[in-house]
């Protein structure tokens, strides 16, 4: 796309030696909190339904996404090219039943394809080594409850018992905390539970908590 190759040309020239001092300081790990402050933004844009900020904060994560990639590309490992035929490979190998013949005709088969393709192709042991250990832990139990549910139903296991139990764990493990004894693992396993309940009922714990923290922040006034 012509548009795209402008903006590579663009930071090329930025992290040339006739380019911007202050880019061409830059090191890649600079690139990880702007790009979790610009993924951020974009959230909040498309929540607020503010096209014209969408666009933008999608123009700045290109921005980023392009300049890490640059980052590679000074050292002689990959550019652009080898980013976007990689994931158009991916997508091509992930949806047989669009780009082959597999027959997949429901939204659960073909998850269950994904998971199994991918922790096949990753060489994946368990669900751990799925997760993205630096993301927030509401976000990490999210993940991991929705990978546990999609194998349960690959092979054809039930969780209705522990879901009809799980209001009882929830309510011994407040009486837990409120008590005397191990507090630390009574709250893990609280929370825990909580982001089960979440998930049967297709809430997002994260960003649940989020909106509420923001609420009552803003009840809270310095003077």
């Amino acid at each position: 796309m012509r548009q795209f190759d402008r903006l590579v040309k663009i930071i090329e020239k930025l992290r040339s030696p006739k380019g911007c001092p202050w880019d061409r300081a830059q090191k890649v790990t600079d690139y990880e909190r702007y790009l979790l402050e610009e993924a951020y933004e974009l959230i909040e844009a498309i929540r607020a339904a503010k096209t014209e900020a969408v666009k933008e904060e999608l123009g700045d994560l290109f921005l980023i996404l392009a300049m890490i990639t640059q980052f590679y590309k000074e050292k002689g490992e990959f550019g652009s090219a080898e980013v976007l035929n990689g994931i158009c490979d991916k997508l091509v190998i992930r949806h047989p039943h669009v780009f082959g013949d597999k027959q997949l005709k429901s939204k659960d088969k073909v998850l269950a394809y994904w998971i199994r393709h991918k922790a096949k192709k990753k060489n994946r042991k368990t669900v751990k080594d799925r997760l993205p250990t630096i993301a927030p832990a509401l976000l990490m139990a999210e993940i991991s409850l929705k990978e546990q549910h999609y194998l349960d139903k690959i092979k054809g296991r039930s969780k209705s018992a522990a879901a009809k139990s799980l209001g009882d764990d929830i309510i011994r493990q407040v009486k837990a905390l409120v008590g005397s004894g191990a507090q630390d693992k009574a709250l893990a396993d609280l929370l825990y539970d909580l982001c089960r309940l979440a998930f049967i009922h297709r809430l997002q714990p994260e960003s649940l908590l989020r909106a509420k923290v923001l609420r009552e922040a803003a009840r809270i006034k310095y003077s």
